[in-house]
């Protein structure tokens, strides 16, 4: 392993006590001597930045996981699926950061890339609305102290941001590439079967797409504030809230 000069010399203030506290190397580069108690800060610190990454790519593991098992329902066409995997995304959210539930839902994606039958366009979409519902979450939550009653309201809110977005991004990114593989009265078709008055595909993302996202965001509200015991140790230890 290579070690650089900077490198050296911080091995050098950290175990040696005797060097001067203040020191200077050539190129400007300001180092200081890291006393004993320092010494323990550090060490807890990068403790918590390995907890922080280790419980994240744990937790997109298991959002993985509960990607493949995604299901249809009786309320919306056949080629939206179901699934519990932001559930993950909203504990890395509220118990490490909101970016920690961003690097859940792009990693969940990218393991699911190879299994795709969107052309890639499904797992693009799923990453931009997870993305938006666990940030939205995640900062709303910690800006109102994370006591249990405020994931209710961070997650509500986080999942009307998600539906809200959900419109756009599949009007303009996501079915435009569907179209090239199924004519748009293919999908329309789908859409009413289940309901007669759509008429446009504006119309279909408005009646199922917007409240499918809602209702399938807040299912993982839900279940994350039954499991908020659960979550309540990650809290502590990551120094968000204490209920």
């Amino acid at each position: 392993m290579y070690l650089s000069l900077y490198d050296c010399a911080v091995l050098v203030l950290y175990f040696d006590t005797s060097v001067p506290p203040d020191i200077y190397l050539s190129g400007g580069v300001y180092l200081y001597r890291i006393f004993p108690e320092e010494r323990e800060f550090v060490c807890m610190k990068n403790k918590s930045e390995i907890l922080k990454l280790t419980t994240t790519a744990m937790l997109a593991a298991l959002a993985s996981v509960l990607m493949m098992f995604e299901f249809s329902t009786p309320f919306i066409p056949a080629f939206i699926k179901f699934d519990f995997s932001e559930l993950p995304g909203v504990f890395a959210a509220v118990a490490i950061s909101p970016w920690s539930g961003v690097a859940v839902c792009l990693i969940k994606n990218l393991v699911h890339l190879p299994f795709t039958t969107t052309g890639c366009i499904g797992e693009v979409a799923n990453f931009l609305l997870g993305a938006a519902f666990t940030l939205s979450t995640g900062y709303i939550f910690r800006a109102i102290k994370g006591k249990k009653i405020d994931l209710i309201i961070s997650g509500t809110v986080g999942s009307a941001v998600m539906a809200l977005i959900s419109v756009p991004i599949n009007y303009y990114v996501t079915y435009p590439v569907y179209m090239k593989f199924m004519p748009l009265e293919a999908i329309l078709n789908a859409y009413m079967e289940l309901n007669p008055a759509v008429d446009s595909l504006w119309d279909a993302l408005m009646m199922f797409n917007l409240p499918f996202n809602f209702v399938k965001c807040m299912v993982c509200v839900v279940i994350a504030t039954v499991l908020f015991k659960t979550l309540r140790p990650f809290l502590t230890k990551f120094e968000i809230s204490k209920t």
